[in-house]
């Protein structure tokens, strides 16, 4: 089989990437669910002979659709169609391909913190299961929310202070990062007692910032890609 054209569709972003017969994914771009007419352009310079989609936005599905070429077989993850078992319920399919790929990465208990508008938690055991996991604010609503409380603090630092912070920027960014990173080793410790040591991966769009704080997780930038990448669709065609 040819290569296949990955579509990762979030709430406000939609990733684009390629796998190849070997299942290795390439990253070629992610495009504003406002402004998506650069897509038509990847769509003619790019070979692939079908496309595979991950959707947690119906709406956006919609859209999306009338700029996809109608001759290629489009598949979309649904429930009935999911790479691994999953015993949670209600789950979104990128966070089950996310677990999908980490799991295969160390074919081992893990554990996937997904770093976007919303941070998720997600833990597959050791058998390959996703078993679920916790859902929290992401760093930029925390800051922007923080902002529209107290307009005076001003906007965190870009970095974080290798001491104890001594301004308002600094204490902005350790007390923001520095909770968020907290509280994932936490829970992560506390699944530990559960599901024995666990293999720690780290994406999403704030995964960069937060690494300083995560020093022993594996930084993996498009593992719903990648999880797309490994995925095997169902025989039906969604683009009929």
């Amino acid at each position: 089989m040819g290569a296949a054209l990955l579509l990762d569709l979030g709430n406000h972003q939609l990733k684009v990437g390629r796998s190849s017969s070997e299942e290795a994914c390439e990253f070629l771009t992610s495009l504003s669910l406002l402004e998506l007419e650069p897509l038509e352009g990847i769509l003619s310079e790019t070979s692939f002979s079908e496309i595979r989609l991950s959707s947690v936005n119906p709406q956006g599905v919609t859209g999306l659709r009338a700029l996809l070429p109608v001759e290629v077989p489009l598949f979309e993850v649904s429930p009935e169609t999911l790479p691994m078992p999953v015993t949670s319920h209600g789950t979104g399919v990128d966070r089950i391909l996310s677990g999908y790929a980490a799991w295969r990465h160390c074919q081992k208990a893990c554990v996937v913190a997904d770093l976007g508008t919303a941070w998720t938690l997600d833990f597959v055991d050791s058998k390959g299961s996703f078993i679920g996991g916790g859902i929290g604010p992401g760093l930029g609503l925390q800051e922007s929310a923080l902002m529209e409380a107290c307009p005076h603090l001003g906007n965190p630092a870009p970095t974080l202070s290798q001491s104890i912070p001594s301004n308002t920027a600094e204490a902005l960014a350790c007390g923001t990062r520095g909770a968020l990173a907290h509280a994932l080793q936490g829970m992560v410790q506390a699944a530990e007692s559960e599901l024995g040591p666990l293999e720690r991966f780290l994406t999403g769009g704030d995964a960069p910032r937060m690494l300083e704080l995560l020093p022993d997780w594996q930084h993996c930038s498009h593992l719903v890609l990648e999880g797309l990448a490994l995925w095997c669709p169902a025989p039906a065609n969604l683009g009929d």
